[in-house]
């Protein structure tokens, strides 16, 4: 500003719309990083933000947590054979557990990415992989 003024065209009203642009941009800047100025607002977007991830996330921690209940059951069944005598229902708690083998309790996302605990995870992972790309391409422009 001081070498506008220094000029011998310079005009006042020139100078002071050149500064008042400079001022609303920084009061624009100032605003958008005081998330605490709105707080109610900050509050509404981190609760929505929360939500939409328990919606995302509590199916897989929920089918999780069915496969950890059928491998407690496996083991009672494993526990039931050390202390059964009678042949058949040893033969019926054997064919069970071949089952629960053969079958076993995985919920999968279109065959492909399997839903339990550690989907967050992977989840996360994904987010922070393509990040990082999007940073490094923010350099080609």
């Amino acid at each position: 500003m001081r070498k506008f003024m220094n000029d011998t065209k310079f005009k006042p009203k020139q100078m002071q719309l050149l500064y008042k642009s400079l001022h609303d941009s920084l009061e624009n800047i100032k605003n958008a990083f005081d998330p605490l100025k709105n707080i109610s607002g900050f509050i509404n977007e981190a609760m929505i933000a929360s939500l939409l991830m328990a919606k995302i996330f509590v199916p897989a921690i929920g089918a999780s947590s069915l496969s950890t209940e059928v491998a407690k059951i496996k083991v009672m069944f494993h526990e039931m054979l050390l202390v059964e005598e009678d042949e058949t229902k040893i033969q019926d708690i054997k064919r069970f557990i071949s089952y629960i083998e053969a079958r076993p309790f995985k919920f999968r996302m279109l065959k492909v990415i399997h839903l339990d605990a550690t989907f967050p995870v992977a989840v996360l992972n994904l987010c922070v992989t393509y990040l990082i790309v999007l940073l490094q391409l923010t350099h080609i422009y």
